[in-house]
């Protein structure tokens, strides 16, 4: 089956409250959220997804919600000091997995298609990838 991708770039803080390294002090990154779409290809259009599709759905979210964001844990006390900022709170911790499940959750849901994953890179040699 075809895949086509699409990578948006984001940057954004978060920590990782309770982890035993340097993650648990507030910090920022440069991520990079790649969309991967598994489909027939339609050969009306010859396309499995146009790809502007993905950017006017799943990459406008990440530009509105994501870019310039704190992502944090519901609870953490940072989330009181931020008033009038831009904050995503996550369930669990702000990781790199959680973000990546969060981005295909509002992936599937844009696009109408169920065989999606996303990879987030929390640094150029870190990511996460969730099917």
């Amino acid at each position: 089956m075809p895949t086509v991708a699409k990578t948006f770039y984001f940057a954004y803080s978060h920590r990782l409250q309770g982890h035993p390294g340097l993650c648990k002090n507030y910090h920022g990154h440069n991520g990079k959220a790649e969309i991967r779409v598994n489909d027939q290809v339609n050969h009306t259009t010859g396309m499995v997804i146009d790809f502007d599709d993905i950017s006017q759905t799943v990459g406008k979210w990440i530009k509105e919600n994501l870019d310039h964001s704190s992502i944090l844990q519901v609870g953490d006390p940072l989330l009181e000091g931020l008033p009038g900022h831009r904050v995503t709170v996550l369930d669990g911790p702000p990781t790199a997995e959680n973000i990546a499940l969060l981005i295909l959750i509002k992936a599937r849901n844009f696009l109408n298609i169920h065989d999606i994953s996303v990879k987030v890179w929390e640094t150029d040699d870190c990511w996460a990838e969730v099917p």
